[in-house]
């Protein structure tokens, strides 16, 4: 076997195919002698090579060989790909990290510089729930990571694993000062665990400009407000002029409806304030037929 390794690239490739498929046929003994052949052969430097080929296609497939030998020993290398100009790469190279290290490569979401995807986002999510058996991170330690897209995502696993314990925290994130992406997540934990006993919190916000806090702020009113809040309500949606926007008005209206929960007292109460929106009131009347 050495001397055809030596012989060229071509060999080398071939064989590396070759364990790699015989590999996922076998059960555990073999695969550990199959493991250790690609080392002792030099192969695990073949497939390390490639992480710095220009080909991001070369990249992934150097990734794949190594993580599929579980080779071990060019993890850092293989780390520094995470944050590679092209997107596949860093997504291959973040789950390799996983697979080699398990749970404990969610720290390389402190080093992350592009946004996280909605894919990323489901497959470490999945990854998460197949492992039932061992201990979570705690996700609040990412609560406020410069990469906003990660952050948030941190704050929205803190519901999807319900860790109510973290609650404290994520009400912290309910300020006016903070980023809007986060109050928005914050605010969907909370409607997302049921929890509507920071009523006030919410109640803060209101002064904000930025519509997707407003529309996170509506939501919430929308799964527990109650009629103690129809004042709040009105003066929302006057005091930010929210009729000069028809997603945000629209919604407005229809949570006002649903507290009320009388077509009557709804009409008359949106007719007494917001007359100059007759059309969008009787919309809203009219989807509840």
């Amino acid at each position: 076997m050495k001397s055809i390794i030596k012989k060229s690239k071509e060999h080398n490739q071939t064989i590396i195919e070759i364990l790699f498929k015989i590999k996922q046929t076998l059960n555990d003994l073999p695969t550990l002698r199959l493991e250790y052949l690609y080392k002792e052969l030099s192969l695990s430097q073949v497939s390390a090579k490639k992480l710095n080929d220009k080909n991001w296609a070369i990249q992934i497939e150097g990734i794949k060989e190594l993580v599929g030998m579980d080779d071990q020993t060019y993890i850092s290398e293989i780390e520094l790909l995470v944050n590679n100009p092209h997107h596949l790469v860093r997504i291959e190279a973040f789950f390799a990290m996983l697979k080699l290290k398990g749970t404990e490569g969610l720290t390389l979401l402190e080093i992350l510089e592009y946004p996280i995807s909605d894919w990323q986002q489901m497959q470490i999510i999945k990854i998460l729930k197949e492992r039932v058996n061992v201990k979570l991170p705690d996700f609040s330690q990412w609560f406020y990571l410069a990469n906003i897209s990660v952050a948030c995502f941190a704050i929205r696993l803190t519901a999807i694993f319900n860790q109510t314990h973290l609650i404290n925290k994520i009400v912290g994130l309910l300020s006016i000062n903070e980023h809007p992406l986060r109050i928005q997540a914050a605010i969907e934990v909370l409607i997302y665990l049921k929890i509507p006993t920071f009523t006030d919190q919410i109640k803060a916000l209101s002064t904000t400009n930025n519509k997707e806090v407003q529309l996170s702020i509506l939501y919430f009113f929308e799964e527990f407000g109650t009629l103690k809040d129809i004042i709040f309500l009105r003066d929302f949606l006057y005091d930010n002029y929210l009729w000069t926007d028809d997603e945000l008005f629209l919604l407005g209206l229809r949570v006002i409806k649903k507290v009320f929960n009388d077509d009557s007292r709804f009409f008359n109460f949106a007719g007494l304030y917001f007359s100059n929106q007759q059309a969008m009131i009787l919309q809203v009347m009219e989807e509840s037929k």
